[in-house]
């Protein structure tokens, strides 16, 4: 199994762990890879990070894709401050949808109580699955 996160470190969350050079140990060595990326990352920084992920993803040969979604990195959010859109989650569960892999999501994180909740959830699952 492989592990990949884009987090925010510069929020200092998840407050201990989550660094590049957290690459896994032991028999798992190689295969957790984290991203870290700025507070107010916006798409032209994210993505480019989501894509080397699905390229590690590519890599590894990996079967089945298992998505923490965490819609948490909403513009709005009050944690993560990220700023992304409900299209930028459509174009992410696009390109996840592509690799053709069995999967299955997990809902964690999003804590906004703003009208961009849903519509980040909606867009992500429709273009999903």
């Amino acid at each position: 199994p492989c592990f990949f996160s884009l987090t925010n470190q510069e929020f200092e969350y998840p407050f201990h762990s989550g660094g590049a050079d957290e690459l896994g140990q032991g028999k798992g060595e190689g295969f957790n890879y984290n991203f870290p990326l700025p507070a107010g990352t916006d798409w032209n920084g994210y993505e480019p990070a989501f894509n080397q992920a699905v390229e590690k993803i590519k890599e590894k040969d990996v079967k089945t894709l298992i998505v923490s979604f965490g819609a948490d990195a909403a513009a709005g959010d009050p944690i993560c401050q990220f700023l992304l859109y409900p299209e930028h989650y459509a174009s992410m569960g696009t390109t996840l949808k592509g690799l053709g892999l069995t999967n299955m999501i997990v809902f964690e994180g999003g804590y906004s109580s703003n009208d961009i909740l849903g519509p980040v959830v909606k867009s992500f699952v429709e273009s999903f699955v």
